[in-house]
C-alpha cells in the first residue's frame, strides 16, 4: 500500500482537477480516514477538498 497509495491519489486528483472537480466524495471504512487526514466525513461518505 505504501507504494502505490501515493501516485494514486495523485492520479486520481489529477483528473479530478482537470474535469473541474473540486472534492473527492467515496464511501468506505472508517480506517481510510487514518490514510487521507485532510477528509471530513459527510454522512456515510468521506468528502476530500482538492
Amino acid at each position: 500500500m505504501k507504494l502505490w497509495l501515493g501516485p494514486m491519489q495523485e492520479f486520481i486528483t489529477k483528473i479530478a482537477k482537470e474535469n473541474g472537480a473540486t472534492q473527492l466524495v467515496t464511501t468506505g471504512r472508517a480506517g481510510w480516514l487514518r490514510l487521507f487526514p485532510n477528509a471530513e466525513k459527510i454522512g456515510t461518505d468521506y468528502e476530500v477538498d482538492i
